[in-house]
């Protein structure tokens, strides 16, 4: 059977790839997102994160809104173009000059004149930018924003067809004796939001949401959805740079000091492992936990930047014990990070600890030199005693923890040097320092250091390292994007990084290296595509060891990809990728391979698009998983994992009945033919080798 399903999809993607060569070509226009290099960074984001179910929304959502309100080149400013994350500091420093020098750009088409400017970038940029000579500068006014603002309102349902033991009915005696055994919510998720904008100045949004086995209007959630969040923020007004009321992030620096939300890290673009802060920004995501709450404010005075800002965030925790007369809860062991309630267990953790975040920044900006410094004290209403074993020794633990740091970054000439130096109050320090250096306009280097004591303790820093906490690393990266012709261009880069101490399924300090070379080719503008190789040697304990301390032992993992993207026409587009990955460890070997198929139909004038993925996978085990990101409605991102023998396939159809309102449906499937139950153990189980997962939405704009 499994030969059959290969043998098909093989025929399959070769009849695609030789539709590609043979259908005629149409009149060129314009792309209205390209997506495919913010695919890849929230990909290998993902790849590097143990946890499948964050939310990547913020990151995408930056690019969509963008889209809506693209910037002025003629009137941009040094911070707008960062906020892209598609140019370096160093490109964005070449087009400044480049226009003070020269004046005004005529043309979008005048980028390519730029200073380290290729083709690819500015192909890169196109859907986000345009070219005025109309410098006004709207007003923020009650009565412009009623009347330019605009606004969407969204609602989505889903729903996984297939039953679910959580959701199947459950004896009185087994509920008696495990209060567990069963969600008390359906098996319905919803989400809903408003949000209205004007320009780049103003936003204003409501979200709800609600995951599978949640209650809705009923039980622990009374008031109808399980998450809400609200913000209203301000951008530009006056010397007020950024106003935020409700929920919001801030980023500062390296991500060293503080930094609340995802960020990208070691990417097939080497030169985005530095980090572009933007500050206090409103929150969009339904992640239930990376986001502050409460006021912020950054006020502006010459070159002077001061920032502010106080959150107080009911957050989940695990209790150590309570007094079982007033339920008074004494300490914390853990924090809970799931933003899932659906159990009497896990409702029983939810909003039980009060987290308090007080923290301000100073930073002095002028064309090419910034400095910085920031304080930031997280304190909790419960004391947080985690349950001691010898990984987790120098953890923090305690009921404040104070955090202060300094940054930098400087461009001279074709040069970019950024940095920052950071420390706890238990006298933990951390560091990073990088530079970006143009060579040539078509050969760039990154250079990246990093060093994160042992003792160093910060429960909201996102600095760019392989652990997913920035303490017991050491490590230096070095990489490169290298682009001869329009149509060629190289990247990659190695890292090599220790761990001092010992770390969760570590017993011993340990080293590893990663590696990742890749080439991209783009032949015509209809035509992209990109092979890679990436590598990484680490060590985990050997778990089949009979010794009492299980020795770590190391492993390799190479991963390797070929993916291609071919626009038939203005409407049509076709992408074909293959994905194949080894895993070695204790003298075994696992491996993957996956082969998928997508056609996105989206006419730019038409009311009906749709997007369809058919794809094969067979990996061995969990360990030689592959990653593909898949497009979803909109406000929703998906990046599921494969493992063992099976078919996936989706098909998302979006029509607009209006200029003002539309819909979505999407149907997905995950089929497999080596398994019969899926989930096993857990309420999530599907007594069925396949799983099929349907979503409905509709927007009304205004």
């Amino acid at each position: 059977m499994g030969q059959h399903i290969i043998l098909k999809g093989v025929i399959f993607f070769t009849a695609i790839l030789f539709l590609c060569n043979t259908i005629s070509a149409q009149e060129e226009k314009r792309d209205l997102l390209r997506n495919t290099e913010i695919e890849q960074r929230v990909e290998q984001i993902s790849e590097n994160s143990d946890n499948a179910d964050l939310d990547y929304s913020n990151l995408l959502e930056d690019l969509r809104y963008y889209q809506r309100n693209p910037i002025n080149l003629n009137n941009a400013k040094f911070e707008d173009l960062q906020a892209l994350n598609l140019l370096s500091d160093v490109q964005i420093m070449s087009l400044l000059r480049h226009i003070e020098k020269t004046g005004k750009l005529i043309s979008i088409y005048e980028l390519q004149a730029v200073d380290n400017f290729t083709l690819d970038d500015i192909f890169k940029i196109l859907p986000f930018v345009f070219v005025s000579d109309n410098f006004n500068t709207p007003v923020l006014s009650l009565k412009n924003i009623l009347k330019n603002g605009s606004g969407y309102v969204v609602t989505r349902i889903a729903f996984t067809a297939e039953n679910q033991k959580g959701f199947l009915p459950v004896s009185d005696s087994l509920l008696t004796a495990n209060p567990n055994a069963q969600y008390l919510g359906s098996k319905y998720a919803s989400f809903s939001r408003f949000r209205y904008t004007y320009g780049n100045y103003l936003s204003l949004g409501i979200t709800g949401d609600k995951d599978p086995g949640e209650q809705f209007l009923k039980g622990s959630q009374k008031y109808g959805y399980d998450f809400y969040t609200a913000h209203f923020f301000i951008r530009n007004y006056k010397f007020v740079k950024a106003f935020a009321l409700g929920d919001y992030q801030a980023q500062f620096g390296q991500g060293l000091t503080y930094w609340m939300g995802l960020g990208y890290g070691k990417t097939s673009d080497p030169l985005m492992v530095k980090r572009s802060a933007r500050g206090i920004t409103p929150s969009n995501s339904i992640n239930e936990n990376l986001f502050l709450r409460g006021t912020a404010g950054t006020i502006q005075y010459k070159n002077l930047f001061f920032t502010a800002f106080y959150s107080e965030n009911k957050v989940d925790a695990t209790t150590n014990m309570s007094d079982t007369l007033d339920n008074t809860i004494e300490s914390i062991s853990s924090l809970q990070l799931s933003g899932l309630h659906r159990t009497p267990r896990e409702i029983s953790g939810r909003n039980v600890l009060t987290q308090y975040t007080r923290g301000g920044n100073i930073q002095y900006k002028s064309r090419s030199l910034s400095l910085g410094v920031t304080a930031v004290q997280t304190s909790f209403d419960t004391e947080l005693k985690r349950r001691l074993v010898i990984y987790n020794q120098y953890d923090f633990s305690g009921q404040k923890l104070l955090n202060y740091g300094a940054d930098y970054n400087w461009i001279w000439r074709n040069i970019n040097v950024y940095g920052e130096v950071s420390g706890s109050d238990n006298g933990g320090m951390a560091q990073v320092h990088g530079a970006i250096v143009a060579l040539d306009p078509k050969l760039f280097l990154s250079l990246h250091y990093r060093n994160f004591g042992l003792k160093y303790q910060n429960l909201s820093s996102n600095a760019v390292g392989e652990n997913t906490v920035n303490s017991n690393e050491k490590g230096f990266l070095s990489g490169f994007v290298f682009k001869p012709y329009r149509y060629l261009s190289f990247a990659g880069y190695f890292d090599r990084y220790v761990f001092p101490y010992i770390r969760y399924m570590v017993n011993a300090p340990s080293f590893g290296n990663d590696f990742l070379f890749q080439i991209n080719y783009t032949p015509s503008k209809k035509t992209d595509m990109y092979a890679r190789v990436r590598k990484r040697f680490k060590s985990r304990n050997n778990a089949a060891s009979l010794e009492a301390i299980q020795e770590p032992i190391p492993y390799v993992q190479t991963n390797y990809r070929f993916n291609i993207s071919y626009k038939v026409n203005s409407a049509l587009r076709l992408r074909s990728r293959i994905d194949a990955t080894s895993y070695e460890f204790a003298g075994k070997q696992s491996n993957g391979f996956m082969l998928y198929q997508d056609v996105n139909y989206n006419p730019s004038m038409g009311k009906f698009s749709c997007n369809f993925r058919y794809g094969i996978f067979n990996a061995d085990d969990y360990y030689s998983r592959l990653y593909a990101f898949e497009n979803d409605v909109p406000y929703s991102y998906y990046i599921p994992s494969f493992y063992y023998k099976g078919t996936r396939a989706y098909l998302t159809l979006n029509y607009s009945f209006t200029r003002h309102f539309e819909m979505w449906f999407r149907i997905a499937q995950t089929w497999y033919s080596n398994i019969a139950v899926i989930s096993e153990g857990s309420l999530n189980q599907i007594d069925a080798n396949h799983r099929t997962d349907v979503k409905i939405q509709a927007r009304y704009k205004f």
